[in-house]
């Protein structure tokens, strides 16, 4: 399961992550209601992290 809080605490807030990947904070609340972030989106942060992230653990569903 994707550790949101971790990804937003990187980017410093959800808002702020919303912005980083120029998506809505609405976009970001149904990422959090299904479990992961999109593939396009779960690139986008290891690329922004400098590979913090894995797009591959961020697009793992709840309970794979």
């Amino acid at each position: 399961m994707v550790n949101f809080k971790k990804v937003f605490d990187a980017f410093g807030g959800q808002n702020k992550t919303a912005g980083a990947l120029d998506v809505s904070t609405q976009a970001i609340s149904q990422w959090r209601a299904k479990g992961y972030f999109p593939p396009a989106q779960a690139i986008e942060i290891e690329r922004l992290t400098k590979g913090e992230f894995k797009a591959v653990d961020l697009v793992s569903k709840k309970g794979e």
